[in-house]
Formats: structure tokens, C-alpha cells, sequence
């Protein structure tokens, strides 16, 4: 996935790619097959690891897949 960020200091577009893994709630509500309501809530109860990038929320697939089964156990 290529998105596009602005640099703070130039102001101008940087595109960056970001790895296949890394997922934004939608995403991860859709691989789990749950409303995105229950990915944020289970992300504010610190069962799902996430990364933030600046106001957007991402989670690692491999991680928060990771969390669940031991979660489980």
C-alpha cells in the first residue's frame, strides 16, 4: 500500500510505503470478521497491540493475531 504524507518542515507530498501487514481497523474488523466498534474496544482494553501514526490508528496483523491466541489460552 503507497499512501502519501506531507513533509512538516518542506510541505510537500512523500510517498511511503507501508507493509502488508500493518492494517488499519477496517482492515482488521474485516480479517476478524467483527464490527469495527470490537477491534476499538479491544485495542482500548489492551488486547490488541497498535501503532500510531500521528492521528492514525494501525495494528501489525502478525501481533494482534499473536495476542488473540494467547489471549485464549
Amino acid at each position: 500500500m503507497i499512501q502519501k504524507l506531507k513533509n512538516k518542515k518542506t510541505n510537500e507530498k512523500v510517498a511511503y510505503s507501508i507493509p502488508s501487514d500493518i492494517i488499519d481497523t477496517k482492515e482488521l474488523a474485516k480479517r476478524l470478521k467483527v464490527t469495527t466498534k470490537t477491534v476499538r474496544n479491544h485495542k482500548e482494553s489492551g488486547t490488541f497491540p497498535f501503532i500510531k501514526f500521528g492521528s492514525s490508528i494501525r495494528y501489525n496483523w502478525e501481533q494482534v493475531y499473536a495476542a488473540l491466541s494467547n489471549h485464549q489460552n
